[in-house]
């Protein structure tokens, strides 16, 4: 499938889920932009993400929808993460490509890992 045909593959939303949204004061239109925008994401509540929502999707049809709290992020992006080697250690750093607002490059979180260096003991 190339990715003219991707996007022309219809999305549903269930009942539930659109009732949930228009009580958010999100509109289908608006659920529709949010999910075909949202990242991957490997989480037991969704596996896409929209900046502070995430989306159970199972064969394009969106079958649940849940804010994301702040302090919940405990799943992990579908991108490689760099493992530190001896004298390394993992940072996230603001984006440069989108000045921490959010991409496709740091799947919408707005910071990329970089692996630092360990100062050098005196």
């Amino acid at each position: 499938m190339n990715e003219s045909q991707a996007n022309d593959v219809k999305m549903e939303v269930t009942v539930s889920v659109l009732k949930y949204a228009e009580a958010q004061g999100i509109t289908h239109l608006q659920l529709l932009d949010m999910v075909e925008s949202s990242a991957k994401f490997s989480h037991e509540l969704g596996n896409r993400r929209f900046h502070s929502w995430l989306f159970w999707i199972e064969n394009n049809v969106v079958k649940r929808m849940i804010p994301l709290a702040k302090g919940v992020i405990s799943g992990t992006l579908n991108r490689q993460v760099p493992v530190p080697g001896p004298g390394e250690f993992l940072v996230y750093d603001e984006c440069m490509d989108c000045e921490g607002v959010g991409c496709q490059k740091c799947d919408d979180t707005g910071e990329v890992p970089v692996i630092r260096k360990n100062p050098k003991s005196r």
